[in-house]
């Protein structure tokens, strides 16, 4: 059946290929891992990935075995991390090679199980069902266990393609991503032999046109002129200095009623029993505006843990609350996680806020955004050291974020790229990588939930049970045989 499936596509497309089996299915995952790679940033050829999955799709439903299947998703793996996240290099050095191999491994358990798919119930099965493993395995990596990691997904590729990324205010991210990997499906499945070409022809032809009209129907939504009301501002520095976080606000001062500095934008405690929060409380009052500033609490009881704070303070001086950073980052000295969702009312609306890696998680804004936030904050830090590329590929998640809820979001990062987003994921306002200085723009409230907040954000934790169930199925049936095999010799 594989070779005969494989031969087919050959003939039918007169290619004379003089590899070998073997051979294809190492050089297809390396073609679409540098096609992948291609659509993030710093090259943003986000048209790429509606073509970049289908050499791994095909030689996926061509393996000969499992263990094969395997490799194929391995090798994919592999070298679309090494590819994207070589900056990972600058923070971790030789383990970075681990964390690669590691993230290697869901790519795997894609290709295996749409490989057991196939096997059991056909390819046509297994193409339609390819973008819910895709997103339900996707969710596990990005937010559901220890080493949770959000980047590189085939959603955030579409990062500059915004009239496409309008339907993640529907399905949310891993939605675009599903939508990415059904229209390689496609193209995989017009490739497949030349029997009954007319009939693969029709269903193809309707789904290209329903990925048309979403992308119409994100033109529509996306106004001409989205125009704010209430002045805000945020400060870009990698200081961490009192002094020139001070100089900075005072060039906001009396142009907007927000401020919001970076995370750390003070490696001290600023906990209100401190000299340094009456320093803060001070600057909050001499600009006159709500100023969010990054530091450190403490955790009571505890003289050495802390908490990764965001404090956001009243005109008055007076502190309004804090928030608590709720995804530490892996193995740094990050904080005690946060547990909670607070979000704080003021004059000029309910304020969340996110802090630097809370954002990659769609739990976090979803958890603001029903507990009644109308502008969203993310104070973050991007070390300078950690290379350009880090900081363009962290900056193009925003917008995304922004889509799914429609709220207006202020970010402010330590060495860029500092951004001020409209619910359409339009950069209003921005400031480069490695400069300091300030930004400022006009925002609104965020307008009621959307459906992905309300219904779509379910997508992903249903798949995600389909997917291990699916699996635990075969492990089953894997078990048995191999048990009645035995038993059958005695």
């Amino acid at each position: 059946m594989t070779n005969k499936f494989l031969t087919n596509f050959i003939r039918y497309n007169s290619i004379k290929i003089k590899f070998s089996h073997s051979q294809v299915q190492l050089i297809a995952p390396i073609i679409s891992a540098v096609i992948f790679a291609f659509c993030f940033p710093p090259y943003n050829i986000y048209p790429l990935a509606f073509v970049a999955f289908t050499p791994l799709l095909f030689v996926t439903l061509t393996a000969k075995n499992s263990w094969q299947a395997r490799a194929i998703g391995f090798v994919f793996g592999c070298l679309v991390y090494s590819f994207t996240l070589h900056w990972m290099w600058n923070i971790f050095p030789w383990f970075t090679i681990i964390l690669w191999a590691i993230l290697a491994l869901f790519p795997a358990i894609f290709t295996l199980t749409l490989f057991l798919l196939k096997q059991r119930w056909g390819i046509v099965t297994s193409l339609i069902t390819a973008p819910f493993i895709w997103i339900g395995i996707e969710y596990f990596r990005s937010e559901c266990w220890f080493l949770k990691f959000a980047w590189i997904t085939p959603g955030f590729s579409q990062a500059k393609n915004l009239p496409f990324l309008q339907f993640s205010s529907i399905l949310g991210v891993y939605g675009i991503s599903a939508l990415i990997i059904a229209v390689n499906c496609c193209i995989c499945y017009l490739l497949i032999g030349k029997n009954q070409l007319n009939k693969r022809l029709l269903p193809v032809g309707i789904f290209l046109v329903i990925i048309g009209i979403i992308h119409g129907w994100g033109f529509a939504q996306i106004p001409t002129q989205t125009l704010g009301k209430i002045p805000v501002g945020a400060i870009q520095t990698e200081a961490s200095n009192l002094l020139e976080n001070r100089q900075l606000s005072q060039e906001l001062s009396g142009k907007v009623k927000l401020i919001v500095w970076p995370e750390y934008s003070l490696f001290e405690y600023i906990d209100p029993d401190t000299k340094l929060f009456k320093k803060l409380s001070q600057i909050a009052i001499d600009t006159q505006t709500y100023l969010i500033v990054g530091g450190q609490e403490k955790v009571p009881n505890s003289s050495k843990n802390f908490y990764n704070t965001a404090l956001l303070l009243s005109p008055t001086g007076e502190k309004i609350g804090s928030y608590y950073k709720n995804n530490p980052v892996q193995f740094f000295d990050d904080g005690t996680p946060g547990k909670t969702f607070p979000v704080f009312d003021t004059e000029i609306g309910k304020i969340g806020i996110a802090i630097c890696y809370d954002m990659d998680f769609s739990h976090v804004f979803l958890n603001l955004v029903r507990n009644g936030a109308e502008i969203l904050t993310v104070p973050t830090y991007d070390e300078m050291g950690w290379s350009e590329i880090q900081h363009l590929q962290h900056s193009a998640m925003a917008p995304t974020r922004a889509i799914e809820h429609r709220p207006w979001v202020v970010r402010a990062a330590s060495s860029g790229i500092s951004q001020i987003i409209n619910p359409y994921g339009e950069i209003q306002q921005s400031l480069d990588v490695g400069l300091t200085g300030t930004i400022s723009g006009k925002i609104d409230k965020r307008s009621p939930l959307t459906f992905y907040a309300s219904f779509g954000y379910l997508l992903t934790p249903i798949c995600l049970v389909l997917v291990i169930s699916y699996l635990g199925y075969e492990l089953v049936l894997d078990v048995k045989n191999t048990f009645n095999k035995k038993f059958s010799k005695i």
